[in-house]
């Protein structure tokens, strides 16, 4: 199970996947409205989810109140950066795939 500290601290090793997931969603051009509903929305769902079906979790224990909103935080920071990434990057491999 939990090692006591996943989902009760602020930030864990499950905050780096949302960001991750936020860079995914910024260098598809999600919108930021859309991207922010899903992170919000996610942190929502993931509790009551974690009580119906908590052998889909590797830490099912609920995420303490801080832990969620950073976790929804680093998503959309991660999607800025997708975004921005994109914004510098995408016009430069466009060109390159183009020739």
């Amino acid at each position: 199970m939990s090692d006591g500290f996943i989902n009760q601290v602020p930030v864990d090793r499950f905050t780096a996947g949302h960001f991750v997931f936020g860079v995914l969603m910024g260098l598809v051009h999600v919108s930021p409205l859309a991207a922010l509903a899903i992170a919000a929305g996610w942190e929502v769902v993931e509790t009551p989810l974690k009580r119906w079906i908590p052998w889909i979790f590797p830490h099912p224990e609920p995420d303490a109140q801080l832990n969620a909103v950073l976790d929804a935080a680093a998503t959309m920071f991660g999607w800025t950066l997708g975004n921005l990434l994109w914004a510098l990057l995408g016009p430069a491999l466009i060109l390159k795939w183009q020739r």
